[in-house]
C-alpha cells in the first residue's frame, strides 16, 4: 500500500509568510525553486524567514529528483527554526523529515522525527501543525506498508484539519485514507472518497493536489483490474507531473511505476493511445469529470432541523467522513459494531441519504448540530 501526499506546509491559505506554497499549489516548482535560491543568496534575513525558504527549497529539490539535497536542506531549516524558537515551524519541518526518512527505509529515524513533530505541535497549540504532523505520519506509515497505522494517523489528520476549517489539508489526508482503502481490498470505496478530494482540489485550483488524487485513482483502478481506465488516468498524471515539474516521493512513484508496467503488460499495444488520451485531459485543471470522478451533486435532502443528530450520531458521522468502516468506528468509540450499524441507519434516514458515500459528502460540507442524547 502506498499513499500520496503534499509537501511541507500542505498549503495553508491563511499563512502569507510562506510564498513557496503558492508555487506548489499552482504547480510552478521550477519557478519557485529559482526564486527561493535567489532570495537565499541575496540576503541573510532573520533565521525563521530563512528556515521557511529552506523548507520550501527542500521540498522542491525532493520533488525534482534531488532527494539527498532535500534532506540536507531540511536539516538546515530545522536548525534555523530551533534558533528562532519557532515551534510550529520546527513541527512542520520535522514532520516532513519523518516522511523523508521513511522513504529511505529509516524506520527509527522516521519515528523519532514524527514523535518530536507531534510533541512540538502540541506545545505550540497549533492545530494546523498537529494535523500536518498526523498527515506526514500517515504517509510515512504507508510508505513502510503499515496500513493500520497509516489509516489511524490519516483519520486523525482529517479530524484536526476539519476542526480548523482547512478543507485542503483534510482532502490530502482523505487521499491517504483512499489509498488505505485500496490496499485493504476496497478500491470502489476509495474512488468514492477521491470524488470529494477532486472537488476540493479543482475548486481551489490546487494542481499538486490534483496530481496526488490522480495517482491515488490510478492505484484504485488497477486494483479493480480496469486496465484501460488505469492507462487513461496514468496519462492524466503524466501531464500534471510535467506541468508541475516534479514527481511524488520515491515510495509513491515506485508504486505508480509498478502499475504502469502491469498496465502495459495487460493492454499491450492499446496502452499508448489510452495513456495519450489521458495526457490530453491532464493539460487542463478540470480532470475529474473526464475520469468519471466528478463530485456527486449535493443530496436532495440536506440536514433537516426537525431531525437533529444525537451527540453519539454526530461522533459517528465524523468518523464516517474520515473513511472508517463500522467495525473501526466501533473500536474507536468502544461500542459494539451492531450499535454502530444502528446509528448509521438512523443517520442515513435523518440526512435523507441512500448510502454512506452520500452521507460522507454531505457531512464534509455541512456538519449537523449535536444535541444531548
Amino acid at each position: 500500500m502506498v499513499c500520496s501526499g503534499p509537501g511541507p506546509g500542505g498549503a495553508r491559505p491563511q499563512d502569507g509568510g510562506r510564498p513557496w506554497e503558492h508555487w506548489l499549489i499552482r504547480g510552478l516548482i521550477e519557478e519557485g525553486a529559482a526564486w527561493l535560491e535567489d532570495a537565499l543568496q541575496r540576503a541573510s534575513g532573520p533565521p525563521a524567514t530563512r528556515a521557511v525558504a529552506l523548507t520550501g527549497l527542500a521540498l522542491f529539490a525532493s520533488l525534482r529528483g534531488a532527494f539527498l539535497l532535500g534532506g540536507e536542506l531540511l536539516a538546515a531549516s530545522i536548525a534555523l527554526f530551533e534558533q528562532a524558537d519557532d515551534l510550529p515551524g520546527q513541527a512542520r519541518a520535522l514532520a516532513v523529515l519523518g516522511y523523508w526518512r521513511a522513504n529511505h527505509g529509516d524506520r527509527g529515524g522516521s519515528a523519532e522525527a514524527l514523535d518530536r513533530a507531534w510533541l512540538l505541535a502540541g506545545l505550540a497549540q497549533d492545530g494546523y501543525a498537529a494535523g500536518y504532523a498526523q498527515l506526514m505520519a500517515g504517509l510515512a506509515a504507508s510508505s513502510m506498508t503499515n496500513g493500520a497505522l497509516a489509516r489511524g494517523h490519516a483519520a486523525r489528520s482529517v479530524e484536526l484539519f476539519s476542526g480548523i476549517g482547512d478543507r485542503r489539508g483534510a482532502s490530502y489526508a482523505r487521499c491517504v485514507l483512499a489509498d488505505c482503502m485500496t490496499s485493504e481490498g476496497a478500491p470502489t470505496e476509495s474512488l468514492a472518497i477521491l470524488r470529494t478530494c477532486f472537488g476540493v482540489f479543482e475548486e481551489l485550483m490546487d494542481r499538486w493536489g490534483l496530481l496526488i488524487s490522480t495517482t491515488s485513482a490510478a492505484l484504485a483502478h488497477a486494483a479493480l483490474g480496469d486496465w484501460r481506465q488505469t492507462a487513461f488516468v496514468l496519462g492524466v498524471a503524466d501531464s500534471l507531473s510535467e506541468r508541475i515539474g516534479g514527481h511524488p516521493f520515491p515510495a509513491v512513484q515506485a508504486a505508480i511505476d509498478a502499475i504502469a508496467a502491469k498496465t502495459a503488460a495487460e493492454l499491450g499495444p492499446s496502452t499508448a493511445p489510452r495513456r495519450e488520451a489521458g495526457r490530453i485531459v491532464g493539460r487542463d485543471d478540470c480532470v475529474a469529470a473526464a475520469m468519471g470522478l466528478a463530485p456527486e451533486p449535493e443530496p436532495p435532502c440536506p440536514q433537516r432541523p426537525e431531525f437533529p443528530l444525537t451527540r453519539r450520531e454526530h461522533e459517528v458521522t465524523e468518523l464516517m467522513a474520515g473513511g472508517l468502516t463500522n467495525r473501526q468506528i466501533a473500536e474507536r468509540l468502544f461500542i459494539a459494531q451492531r450499535t454502530v450499524d444502528t446509528h448509521v441507519g438512523h443517520i442515513l434516514a435523518k440526512l435523507g441519504c441512500n448510502n454512506r458515500s452520500q452521507a460522507a459528502l454531505l457531512i464534509g460540507g455541512r456538519r449537523p448540530p449535536a444535541v444531548p442524547t
